[in-house]
């Protein structure tokens, strides 16, 4: 069986070394927060959920893997599950909209 490619939500849960692991993350073209265009607001995803605009399920578990593997930590436990193009949230903070013509960009490379 063939697995789908799509956007993808990685939440992780690891003891120590939370900002290398993340940033490693970000780095491999996961984002920590996610945008409304309806809305013009951007929400900030909790500080161990990352998501991915295209990737396997289970790419996102070897990378979250490789990660603790290379920063030397344990990872407690991960769940990556493919999201649905229907979404809701709240989240406090809400950013200027002009960022988010910079992330739409990004996606669409």
């Amino acid at each position: 069986m063939t697995e789908t490619i799509g956007k993808v939500i990685l939440c992780y849960n690891i003891a120590e070394k939370h900002k290398e692991a993340k940033d490693a993350l970000l780095d491999m073209g996961y984002f920590d927060d996610f945008w409304i265009f309806k809305k013009e607001k951007i929400y900030n995803l909790t500080e161990d959920t990352l998501w991915h605009p295209k990737k396997r399920v289970s790419d996102a578990t070897k990378d979250i893997k490789a990660i603790c593997n290379r920063l030397d930590i344990a990872l407690l436990k991960s769940v990556a599950v493919l999201a649905a193009n229907e979404i809701d949230a709240y989240n406090g903070e809400i950013h200027h909209t002009n960022e988010i013509v910079k992330k739409e960009e990004v996606l669409q490379k």
